[in-house]
């Protein structure tokens, strides 16, 4: 590697030659003095004074001098400049000392006397090439260093920031807790202290309608009185949409498993969907595939479909079709669609239809009132169900919601709670 260095490179590492003889220093300087720049001294303390003043690339020292051998001398000077390759003269009187030096690390190398121009010319250049790749080494471990503190630093300032943007965000969290359990509260609150004067409201304008029957000229007060049973009646509905909301999303709600047919729940849901449609004169078609049993709540899910025909129902002109369609789909889940001919759903509310906070309210065909909130709870029923619903629509043409549920779908809240599987039962064939 002694080619890589030009003679800028080595001059400019002086070379410090240590000798008590002035001969010999004389002699070292003007052998070398044209490829290095060779300083000398008469001993160990001279030298110090010189490596204080000016960095040395290499140290050549004899060994055997008065006040300071050579092997002391380097012991002092090694702990304040590491950097400095340390050579020892030494003839076979002094070769216990220069093993010693060498074995504690103390010594680079050795020069033996008499020494030969040509040998010492290439251990100078090979020591000045070490000294170099030493000064660079320590050079690029110092600005390791240095990036490694400032990436500590850093690190420590980032953590500092995440640990109180975290605990900004539990804090936060912890509020929106308390808010949303407040609000669950408050709406349970109301809506149960509503439920009541509704209930008894009814059983007024239900008495109120029987005996205005019976008072001649009274058509326009039945007429009223019909008006305010649509009103009282949708206000209940709308209670009672907000209260089961309320108690699926809090998670008060727990879903009662059981392994049996997704029919079951068609079937039940056709119980109350089938008269409405008939009413409408609207054909109302029912196409099931033989499907396995699957764990499901009967109840809930009959809701969900019930609610998802009785929409198409109401959103159907009469005279139209429904179509309902229980089918197996991919990886065993089971599917069930409600396709109507209804008046459609645009594509932007398609996108947030399922959502609470963007309810979507219109009058059926025939004026049928809506809360707004059925498909929110369809929505929070499949997801405990670990299931998937979705719609696709186009206007003035129809559309179909699709749902469908894994071939297992145990609930923890919905999701997998030990106590709901010791619970599961399988229904008796009827």
């Amino acid at each position: 590697m002694t080619e890589l260095l030009n003679p800028e490179d080595i001059r400019a590492c002086p070379v410090l030659y240590v000798d008590d003889e002035p001969d010999n220093l004389t002699g070292f300087r003007m052998t070398f003095r044209r490829l290095f720049r060779v300083l000398t001294a008469e001993s160990g303390a001279e030298a110090l004074e010189i490596m204080r003043q000016e960095p040395v690339g290499v140290l050549v020292t004899d060994q055997r001098m008065p006040g300071m051998t050579g092997v002391e001398l380097i012991a002092h000077a090694k702990d304040l400049y590491p950097d400095t390759v340390y050579l020892i003269l030494t003839g076979y009187s002094d070769f216990d000392a220069m093993v010693a030096g060498i074995n504690t690390g103390v010594l680079s190398g050795y020069i033996s006397k008499p020494w030969e121009r040509a040998e010492v010319e290439t251990i100078l250049i090979g020591s000045i090439e070490r000294h170099l790749l030493a000064v660079h080494l320590r050079a690029r471990t110092e600005e390791l260093e240095a990036l490694n503190r400032a990436l500590e630093r850093k690190v420590r300032e980032r953590t500092m920031d995440l640990e109180e943007a975290n605990a900004a965000l539990c804090q936060v969290n912890a509020e929106l807790a308390q808010l949303n359990r407040l609000k669950d509260e408050f709406v349970a609150f109301c809506s149960h202290d509503l439920k009541s004067p509704l209930s008894a409201l009814t059983g007024f304008v239900e008495l109120m309608t029987m005996r205005a029957r019976s008072v001649e000229g009274a058509e326009v007060l039945d007429k009223t009185l019909k008006s305010m049973g649509e009103v009282v009646e949708e206000m209940t509905s709308l209670v009672h949409h907000i209260l089961d909301l309320s108690r699926l999303e809090s998670g008060r709600e727990r879903l009662s498993f059981v392994h049996a047919p997704l029919m079951m729940a068609l079937d039940h849901a056709m119980t109350t969907a089938r008269p409405l449609a008939e009413q409408k004169g609207i054909e109302l078609v029912v196409e099931a595939e033989p499907m396995p049993a699957i764990p499901h709540d009967i109840k809930r899910m009959a809701q969900v479909i019930g609610n998802l025909i009785s929409n198409a129902v109401k959103f159907t002109e009469p005279g139209g079709w429904i179509c309902v369609r229980m089918y197996p789909g991919k990886s065993g889940r089971q599917c069930v669609e409600v396709q109507d001919t209804g008046i459609g759903i645009e594509p932007e509310v398609c996108q947030r239809i399922f959502t609470e906070g963007q309810a979507h309210r219109r009058p059926g065909t025939a004026g049928e009132k809506s809360s707004g909130l059925g498909l929110s709870i369809c929505r929070q029923i499949v997801d405990m169900h670990s299931g998937e619903i979705a719609v696709k629509s186009t206007p003035g043409v129809g559309s179909v919601f699709h749902v469908s549920l894994p071939p297992v779908s145990w609930a923890d809240g919905g999701h997998g709670a030990q106590s709901d599987l010791d619970a599961v039962t399988t229904p008796r064939a009827r």
